[in-house]
């Protein structure tokens, strides 16, 4: 009796068994070198962050100042020891409101020893020591009033802070740009659309291309194909890897970001959900990158024609988004970039991986215009993927 041979269609665990056994060792190192950049970034941020002064420091700081003017005018109005240091070590401040009350009126407020004292505390837990906050109202108060011996112009901190940048080439733009611009979404950015790219660019330039064009020019792939595995099952089992081995190594990447995030930042510096939309759509462009390659392994039958498209193309975008660095807003506004080299982020994939527009989900108004963004992504991963597998299933082979 004649034995029925079965044959593989769709799917091949077999195949997906070789592929994972042969590209292991590259799916590790992608995902060491992922867990590093993760890690390291995670603690470069937060570095960043502990250094800004968030709007609550910000109006505490401006509070205080205004409380240490008071107690300096009561001081040479009544001669009695009022400052800082004796406050602090007053334990009955009746004396200190008697002043906060007598000033109230002149400041158009309401100013009570309750209120300094939490001015006090916002200003210990920002990180800078008091003493710092103390010299430079000195530096202030000692400023106010005096004139410019030469253009016998008023002088103050702030204005001595402008010549100081000035005689660094640095105009009121770029300072202001300097204050305002957060450094920790800016590198955020860098992060996610030039650093941890480059190990996934090149895991799926290299592991699209050994999976398939590579065993043709080699000839392997004829002892596949010599068995009950029709192409479909091939490509189809290919296709399976190349959408699920990227999103493990992302996923990994995630997992340590998120844990790395908790563990370096303050509370309420870290949004969960922020990080993981933002490996989303790492994971949607990584795709489109592995879509392209894929293509060009099912185009071409010689291994260096197809690395010269996809291999080529994954350099094209990995470069423009290094050069359109320059050409973004906050690098112009500092005048450390040029406006025209955002032209090249409009010609690489990496530009539509809108981490700017995925950060405002941690703001009380989000946009969602980085989902258009990331669908177009996907439908060049998608078209890629079908056209790739139907020019295999149908063209002619070198076997």
């Amino acid at each position: 009796m004649e034995q029925k041979i079965k044959i593989t269609k769709h799917y091949s665990r077999t195949l997906m068994y070789q592929n994972v056994r042969s590209t292991w060792g590259l799916a590790l190192a992608a995902a060491i070198i992922s867990m590093m950049l993760s890690v390291i970034i995670s603690f470069a941020m937060s570095m960043m962050d502990q250094t800004m002064i968030d709007v609550e420091t910000q109006e505490a700081q401006e509070d205080f100042y205004v409380y240490l003017y008071v107690l300096q005018a009561a001081k040479e109005a009544t001669g009695q020891n009022l400052d800082y240091y004796t406050y602090q070590a007053t334990p009955d401040k009746s004396i200190y409101q008697e002043a906060f009350d007598q000033a109230s009126e002149l400041a158009g407020r309401e100013l009570t020893v309750e209120q300094l004292n939490r001015d006090i505390e916002i200003l210990k837990d920002s990180g800078v020591s008091m003493d710092v906050y103390l010299k430079e109202f000195e530096y202030a108060y000692s400023l106010m009033g005096s004139t410019g011996i030469l253009s016998g112009e008023e002088l103050s901190l702030e204005g001595f802070l402008t010549v100081l940048f000035q005689t660094m080439n640095m105009d009121e733009e770029q300072m202001t740009a300097m204050m305002t611009m957060d450094p920790v979404a800016f590198m955020s950015r860098i992060y996610y659309c030039n650093i941890i790219v480059l190990p996934l660019f090149l895991f799926v330039v290299i592991v699209a291309n050994n999976l398939l064009v590579s065993q043709v020019d080699s000839g392997s792939l004829a002892y596949v194909l010599s068995t009950p595995t029709r192409r479909s099952a091939v490509v189809s089992t290919i296709v399976l890897y190349l959408i699920l081995m990227p999103a493990l190594l992302i996923g990994i990447a995630m997992v340590t970001n998120l844990a790395a995030g908790f563990f370096f930042f303050r509370a309420g510096d870290f949004s969960a959900k922020t990080v993981i939309a933002e490996h989303i759509g790492l994971y949607v462009l990584v795709e489109a990158i592995a879509g392209i390659c894929y293509f060009a392994s099912c185009l071409f039958n010689q291994n260096r024609r197809s690395l010269a498209v996809g291999g080529g193309f994954t350099a094209w975008c990995y470069l423009n988004s290094l050069i359109g660095i320059f050409g973004s807003k906050e690098m112009v506004d500092m005048k450390m970039g040029v406006k025209q080299l955002d032209f090249f982020n409009k010609v690489t994939l990496n530009g539509l991986l809108d981490i700017a527009g995925i950060q405002t989900l941690a703001t009380d108004s989000p946009s969602y215009d980085f989902l258009w963004k990331l669908g177009i992504l996907a439908l060049i991963a998608a078209v890629c993927y079908i056209a790739g597998s139907e020019i295999f299933k149908k063209k002619d082979l070198p076997l």
